[in-house]
């Protein structure tokens, strides 16, 4: 299934890569078979998807099947890594991007309310980018759904779901994260 990483998780690229098309890991996927069905050879895969471990393939994980080096951005300067922190909410309801949002159930994040540059946030550029959170070795790319009115520029607010796949959420508010804007 190919996708478009607005959808759950993507896996996480090296600075300066820009992925073109995702392919959504089903059951019974392997590497060989994504690489071999996308026309792609063995290194070109790995070339795009740094750090994959095959032996541990994930139904929803998302792999990158096109793309380049030394891409991304675009001179963008929201697509440059920050540092910052990140909390967790459980609201559901309408969320600044003027869908439904369960942040209890969905992978999502509200963005710090001063990236928000539209006075309808329904309209803001932000709405249908997605933010990549690098925490303690791990990340992930989540769709950007709602706004955090009470968060400073360094300061996400991720879904419950987001936040489990970085940390215990019994700690509540995570220090030493690295942010970054990218396209969904």
């Amino acid at each position: 299934m190919v996708t478009s990483f607005g959808i759950v998780m993507a896996m996480c690229f090296a600075i300066g890569f820009a992925c073109d098309k995702g392919y959504t890991v089903q059951s019974g996927d392997t590497c060989w078979a994504i690489w071999t069905n996308n026309g792609m050879s063995e290194q070109q895969f790995y070339d795009l998807n740094p750090g994959i471990n095959c032996n541990d393939l994930q139904i929803g994980q998302v792999v990158c099947i096109s793309g380049s080096s030394g891409g991304g951005g675009g001179g963008n300067p929201l697509s440059q890594p920050f540092s910052g922190h990140f909390t967790y909410y459980t609201d559901s309801g309408y969320g600044a991007c003027g869908t439904q949002i369960d942040a209890s159930s969905q992978m999502l994040v509200a963005v710090a309310y001063g990236y928000w540059t539209s006075p309808n946030p329904n309209n803001d550029p932000l709405c249908g980018q997605c933010l990549k959170v690098t925490y303690n070795g791990k990340c992930i790319t989540v769709p950007i759904k709602d706004k955090c009115p009470s968060c400073a520029n360094d300061h996400m607010d991720l879904s419950l779901p987001a936040f489990r796949q970085l940390a215990d959420p019994n700690i509540g508010n995570v220090y030493g994260a690295t942010f970054q804007f990218v396209s969904c």
